[in-house]
């Protein structure tokens, strides 16, 4: 992990501060495991360092144990022989090193997780929608998606034969205002003006259903009159995103058509989420052949392609 310069100069202070305060309660340098106990061969005798007792002395006091003719050595009643350790310095000095370095690493690391998490469970999500699509469309026999989209249907008929092939915990008409999670607001993935200079929001609504793994899925039918031709209203916007005013005072809007026969939205953990489009809030738009990517919405399809979650933090309350 690259550590911004900045933080690894401030790491290392605190660091050389931390062992300088443990050091004054134990001042040895060296490791006393490596002074006692040592043994060697002098002059046809064994040379022992002996424990000594405290204060210690400058010099440590040796004994000598000659060699008896049986090949023993006669050691001191009472010497134990002690090994190398580290001091409890060094121990607090490690302890205090791993503590920082963890503190810096693991925000890091449940973020990444996080965004593992989501993105799963967004190819999933995707996959079994489209799945439910493409089964509806063969059972009505269609050649494409305005099969699903007839004219004589309702949003909520429309909505409920996608749903016949997902497993539903609870379904809820757009009159529902409590089930489901209720109705919540949901940001976009980006902070963006909403024509008079406050941040942007939208909402969920309309029929929805909650599937059994939590995601709360909603269904927008966009032409009412059926079919996949859909008319959009355009707002003029000036360099700021506020809305460009006639002389009466209303937004100057333009119309345009596309060829979508509905939108699907989803919220991979309900209402208790961070409830923000490209995070755990998506949707695409349902053409005759294929599913269409909405930049705006989420960008699903970018964000299952490089297994990247594209939103940015704001405060709502935030002015344009």
């Amino acid at each position: 992990m690259n550590m911004p310069e900045g933080l690894r100069k401030f790491t290392l202070t605190r660091i050389a501060k931390f062992t300088k305060f443990i050091k004054q309660f134990n001042p040895l340098t060296k490791r006393e495991g490596k002074e006692l106990g040592y043994t060697k061969f002098d002059s046809g005798t064994y040379t022992v360092l002996t424990p000594h007792p405290s204060p210690r002395p400058l010099r440590a006091m040796e004994n000598q144990a000659s060699l008896s003719k049986g090949g023993g050595t006669n050691v001191p009643e009472g010497f134990k022989k002690r090994k190398a350790a580290f001091t409890l310095a060094e121990v607090l000095i490690t302890l205090g090193i791993i503590g920082i370095v963890a503190a810096m690493t693991l925000p890091g690391l449940m973020g990444r997780y996080r965004e593992v998490v989501m993105v799963n469970k967004l190819k999933r999500a995707y996959a079994e929608i489209v799945n439910a699509m493409d089964m509806e469309r063969a059972r009505l026999g269609g050649s494409d998606y305005e099969a699903l989209f007839e004219t004589n249907m309702s949003a909520a008929e429309q909505f409920d034969g996608i749903l016949r092939h997902l497993q539903v915990v609870e379904r809820c008409a757009s009159n529902d205002s409590k089930g489901c999670g209720g109705i919540y607001k949901i940001k976009p993935k980006k902070r963006t003006n909403d024509g008079f200079g406050n941040v942007a929001l939208g909402s969920v609504g309309g029929e929805r259903a909650v599937l059994s793994d939590g995601t709360l899925i909603w269904f927008g039918k966009r032409n009412s009159n059926g079919g996949c031709v859909t008319t959009y209203i355009k707002h003029e916007v000036d360099a700021d995103g506020n809305y460009v005013l006639d002389s009466s005072g209303n937004p100057i809007t333009t119309t345009y058509d596309s060829p979508h026969c509905a939108e699907i939205f989803f919220d991979l953990d309900g209402s208790n989420g961070q409830n923000q489009f490209g995070y755990d809030c998506f949707s695409f738009g349902v053409k005759k052949q294929f599913a269409d990517q909405h930049s705006g919405y989420g960008a699903m399809f970018d964000t299952m392609r490089t297994g990247k979650l594209t939103y940015e933090r704001y405060d709502i309350s935030d002015k344009f």
